[in-house]
């Protein structure tokens, strides 16, 4: 019956009140619209009896107190004519005894007239038609089970025998009532099985994983006689996986174990014959397309003798679809007299699901009467090696031919053997005018950078000369094999550029070298974005001095000069007064053109080794080296104040600006890190001391140096400690 549709209701009822109280709970239940054609009335066991032989009832609903049989017998007696229609027994009993005697008698459920309702009825019609169902559907398993013609046995968890169908006792000899309780290796172990496999081995361990177990042994029959036996064993689980059965499959392959030994016994010679030859042996049948594919033909292609037939399609659909129509073509062609021999390389799929190439050959060897290929007969070689190498070849020459980076192959003697298209470009000269010409020619690794070129590689010389360099490369090439770094080389046009070069070494199989191969890339952009990334972590991006950063750096190695050489250095911290009206009045692009201006004054007015660095603002520092006297000092700052006292002109604009100047000098400022230094000198320039000053005018102001005596600069700097004021002198511009 179709779930979607409402069951065929027999309803066995004598009492017209009761049969019409069914009809209404059917009808709430959603059991029953009350369609005729699927609720029949009957009113007693022989009119049910005969409306049953031509209705077909899905479901009974039956009275066991009927006008013509009462009890259980009326059970027995519909449940004999309609033996598997499912039978809810309707009764005013109330007794759970007799409830369970018609359970026991053959009914699906067991309802009280005037206790249960339409939810009740409708619950028990879709479950009797449920188990129903099932019921039928366990007899056609069990005559299934029962008619295969494999052993079957269902066994508990500790593998007792609980059931076996009729093929086991005619495989093994032994009755069901003499298998029962015992296992199966009890019965039927013949010794000639590994005893690890019933022990905690591959069978029991694939097995209590819950997986399926599938192999081959060698079983006794209860007569003694020994068979081969292909064995399947499936756990069967509950909801929670726990293991609560084994289904075990045996057949008996005896006869084909024996035929197969004797095909292996007449096809010895054949094998030993092809073994030495690495050749995979096919033999068509033309006329059925029957192909026998012999061992090793298989075994080429990662098979197992059993994985492939003897079927024609067995080689087509393991050909690669780019290959079948040349396959079959060539193989045409040799049938129509063409060719002498069917020959092809083609793609053959393995059992990984990886090809390999295959060379095939063949020819026919018998016809038919009306000239049509009967017997053909080939072989396969294994190719794939060649192919690979072939590949391999086309693959680097595409590389060779088509990468940006320059490759050149030279031979022990530096002389040059082949250039790919990219070398030509970089370095100017034709292929056919570089080769068996030596290395140097083409300006490979000049390795120094002449003076001619400080311009286009500033900063970039390489610090090894030629003797340093060689030396170093050709111990790291017998060494490792192999040399990388950075060189120079030149074009044809005379033009020096840094290059990447990575050279390897080339050997024959006794590790002899052979040839060497570099690879080269023009890093003249690489070099030049360094440079500019440099220039932005180590100089002010407005001014374009030296910032924090690389003023440190400089101010480190001045300090250890200075201990190296005795002489002092001066560290001179620099404010603009004046600096934020000028940005309040005219801009901020005003006020970056006055820094730009001040920055420029002050590296004209210091000498070359000395460094001018811009902190950030309005704030300066000159770092003053190789000092012998402290009026050394006393000049340059002469020169900075007398430099920046010139007025600025801003556009239409005039201005000016003063400047207060702290310096403190190294060794004898208490402190040798820089940090220390620059905090002194800044302490000095912004100390109390320091008058309020501002000049922005079209007039041209006068700055005046100011020298402090004792007094008064103790005076002026009370707030800096006595080993800073030992050591400094503060350096005062302001208009008069």
């Amino acid at each position: 019956m179709n779930p979607s549709e409402q069951p065929h209701i027999l309803l066995v009822e004598d009492d017209p009140g009761d049969a019409g109280l069914v009809r209404i709970h059917l009808r709430r239940a959603g059991v029953h619209d009350g369609a005729p054609d699927r609720l029949i009335w009957a009113r007693s066991l022989a009119e049910a009896l005969a409306r049953a032989q031509h209705f077909k009832p899905d479901v009974v609903l039956l009275d066991l107190s009927l006008p013509d049989s009462t009890g259980l017998p009326t059970l027995e007696t519909l449940r004999a004519a309609l033996l598997t229609t499912p039978i809810i027994v309707l009764t005013s009993h109330d007794d759970a005894d007799f409830a369970l005697q018609a359970l026991c008698a053959g009914a699906q459920d067991y309802l009280v007239k005037g206790s249960f309702d339409h939810d009740a009825l409708g619950r028990a019609i879709r479950y009797s038609l449920a188990r129903g169902q099932l019921e039928s559907r366990l007899r056609l398993l069990d005559v299934a089970l029962n008619a295969a013609a494999n052993g079957i046995v269902i066994t508990d968890p500790e593998a007792c025998i609980e059931w076996a169908n009729p093929a086991f006792t005619q495989l093994t000899g032994y009755a069901l009532d003499e298998a029962l309780g015992h296992k199966p290796q009890e019965l039927v172990k013949s010794g000639w099985t590994p005893a690890t496999l019933y022990q905690d081995q591959a069978l029991w361990q694939t097995i209590r994983a819950g997986q399926v177990w599938h192999g081959e042994l060698i079983n006794r029959r209860k007569d003694g006689s020994f068979y081969d036996e292909e064995l399947t064993i499936t756990p069967v689980t509950d909801n929670q996986g726990a293991i609560q059965h084994f289904v075990a499959i045996k057949q008996d392959i005896t006869e084909r174990k024996r035929i197969q030994e004797a095909l292996c016994e007449a096809e010895q010679r054949w094998y030993r014959a092809l073994d030495g030859s690495g050749l995979g042996v096919w033999d068509w049948n033309a006329a059925t397309n029957q192909v026998f594919f012999f061992p090793q033909w298989k075994a080429m292609l990662g098979y197992d003798e059993r994985d492939i037939g003897n079927g024609l399609e067995e080689w087509e659909t393991r050909v690669h679809p780019d290959d079948l129509a040349d396959c079959k073509q060539n193989m045409q062609h040799h049938f129509s007299g063409g060719t002498p021999s069917y020959r092809n390389e083609h793609r053959m799929r393995c059992k990984d699901g990886s090809y390999k190439w295959i060379l095939d050959r063949g020819m026919v060897f018998e016809w038919t009467k009306d000239h049509q290929p009967l017997r053909v007969v080939g072989t396969y070689t294994d190719i794939s090696e060649r192919k690979q190498a072939e590949e391999r070849l086309r693959l680097l020459a595409g590389v060779f031919a088509n990468t940006h980076e320059s490759i050149v192959i030279i031979n022990v003697e530096g002389v040059i053997l082949d250039v790919n298209p990219a070398f030509c470009a970089m370095t100017g000269y034709p292929r056919q005018n570089l080769l068996g010409k030596s290395i140097q020619y083409a300006g490979w690794m000049t390795c120094y950078a002449p003076a001619e070129v400080s311009d286009q590689g500033a900063g970039l010389k390489p610090s090894l000369r030629k003797p340093e360099f060689y030396a170093a490369l050709w111990e790291a090439m017998a060494r490792d094999g192999y040399w990388k770094g950075e060189v120079w080389n030149r074009r044809k046009n005379g033009e020096f550029y840094p290059a990447l070069l990575t050279l390897s070494a080339v050997r024959d199989d006794q590790g002899l070298m052979q040839q060497y191969i570099g690879i080269a890339a023009d890093i003249t952009l690489l070099k030049q974005h360094e440079r500019e990334l440099d220039r932005m972590a180590h100089y002010d991006a407005l001014t374009g001095l030296p910032n924090r950063l690389l003023l440190a750096d400089r101010m480190q190695q001045a300090i250890a000069q200075a201990k190296r050489n005795g002489k002092r250095l001066a560290v001179g911290y620099l404010d603009l007064d004046g600096f934020k009206p000028v940005n309040d009045q005219y801009g901020h692009d005003a006020g970056d053109a006055l820094l730009i201006e001040i920055a420029r004054r002050l590296e004209k007015a210091v000498r070359e080794m000395d460094t001018v660095a811009r902190l950030g603002g309005d704030e300066f520092v000159v770092l003053l080296l190789e000092l012998a006297q402290v009026q050394e000092c006393e000049v340059i700052l002469n020169r900075i104040l007398k430099s920046l006292r010139q007025p600025i002109r801003l556009g239409p604009e005039t201005v000016t600006v003063g400047v207060s100047i702290g310096v403190c000098l190294y060794p004898g400022s208490g402190s040798d890190d820089p940090d220390g230094l620059l905090r002194y000198a800044d302490r000095l320039c912004t100390g109390p001391s320091r008058p309020a000053r501002i000049a922005i005018a079209s007039g041209i102001p006068r700055f005046q140096r100011v020298r402090h005596e004792r007094s008064a600069f103790r005076s002026g700097c009370r707030h800096l400690p006595a080993q800073c004021r030992r050591s400094a002198a503060v350096y005062c511009g302001q208009p008069e």
